[in-house]
């Protein structure tokens, strides 16, 4: 009824440390977007990947995924992990049947937040808004940069680091924020990173540490390691050919080691 919507509309409140989460299913080919439909598919041949999560809160539209709740960092990079495994699995399946592999794009920010039922009596939204949510939204469009599939911000990985592994990829200044963001890739859950990722993930961290510090030549050799190690990590690839770049043309006197983004 009206009166109980109103009632609903003003049940928002502001959390001081809730999760953005923003993930994007994206097809084969640049312009095609993974249906929700197909998100649905996967859920219910892999429920785990939401469930697992301690019943992680979640709502899926065409474009996003959205969740907020108590222990929410760990939550959403857990929940991120295990689709991103179950993910792999449907595509298994989908190749088999001789059809394009899909991927996902996910972005995680903790901060404030306004998190309920926002909206008036004749239309509300159960959602989350606030410029916590808005980054979270910018670092789903980072992954395109890196080649990484899930990038999780600084305070997210301070909260949830006692039960994710991760690589550093580096600091980011993304559209429309002053502050710049270092940005995390969980690589699974706490030490279970397995194959060449397990050393890869340390090597790199210390080459991006020796890249912000515009040591060019030892953090290139890293890099190199890393290359060997994973021929197609793109963040490798994505860096290698930045130092390049960097030798080419000389560090300006204002270089910070910080990628300045000018695309969302």
């Amino acid at each position: 009824s009206a009166p109980q919507n109103a009632r609903r509309a003003n049940s928002s409140a502001h959390y001081p440390a809730r999760v953005g989460l923003f993930g994007y299913f994206i097809g084969p080919y640049p312009t095609q977007t993974f249906r929700t439909c197909s998100l649905s598919r996967i859920t219910a041949q892999h429920p785990s990947q939401m469930l697992s999560a301690e019943q992680l809160a979640h709502r899926h539209s065409t474009h996003s995924v959205k969740g907020a709740l108590a222990n929410h960092a760990t939550l959403a990079c857990l929940a991120s992990i295990d689709m991103n495994a179950h993910l792999a699995l449907y595509n298994q399946s989908r190749v088999q049947k001789g059809l394009a592999p899909l991927y996902t794009r996910i972005g995680l920010n903790s901060g404030l937040m306004t998190v309920g039922s926002i909206g008036s009596a004749q239309r509300m939204d159960y959602t989350m808004i606030g410029d916590s949510v808005n980054l979270a939204a910018r670092l789903e469009g980072v992954n395109k940069v890196f080649g990484t599939q899930i990038l999780i911000s600084g305070s997210t990985y301070a909260a949830a680091k006692d039960a994710i592994d991760v690589r550093k990829i580096g600091t980011v200044r993304v559209v429309g924020k002053s502050v710049p963001v270092e940005i995390y890739e969980p690589t699974a859950r706490k030490n279970s990173t397995s194959g060449a990722m397990n050393d890869v993930a340390s090597l790199f961290s210390a080459a991006v540490e020796l890249y912000q510090q515009a040591n060019l030549d030892d953090a290139l050799s890293q890099f190199k390691r890393c290359a060997k190690l994973l021929p197609d990590d793109q963040p490798t690839q994505f860096y290698i050919a930045q130092i390049a770049a960097l030798k080419k043309t000389g560090m300006s006197p204002e270089w910070s080691g910080i990628f300045e983004l000018t695309q969302k």
